[in-house]
């Protein structure tokens, strides 16, 4: 996972970092009725919206949440992370172009 989460004792903007892990679950619905996939790389604000790679750099999606921040009154054995899968995020964008309201680009020709 590559993201850009705060460090310790800089002054400068972070730099990108990577974080290594697994995909525990392919698919799984929380609380709130989304459709996510869990992982166990450490997610930490700043890695929101980085991608989650498999080895060879193909996308499997895009990092979301802290699932067991969100329940700490829930005792956990290790913690669960959650993001969109890379056919949602997909979707999305596809939709997003047949609606040009719904999120205007440049397209840089």
């Amino acid at each position: 996972m590559l993201g850009y989460p705060q460090l310790p004792a800089t002054i400068h903007d972070p730099p990108p970092t990577m974080h290594s892990g697994e995909v525990t679950s392919a698919t799984v619905t929380p609380s709130d009725h989304s459709t996510t996939f869990l992982y166990s790389a450490a997610t930490r604000p700043g890695n929101s919206g980085g991608p989650v790679l498999f080895e060879d750099g193909y996308l499997v999606g895009v990092a979301s949440r802290d699932l067991a921040q969100e329940r700490a009154d829930v005792q956990r054995i290790a913690p669960h992370y959650s993001g969109a899968s890379a056919d949602s995020v997909a979707a999305v964008l596809r939709a997003a172009a047949e609606d040009e309201a719904m999120m205007p680009f440049e397209p840089f020709e």
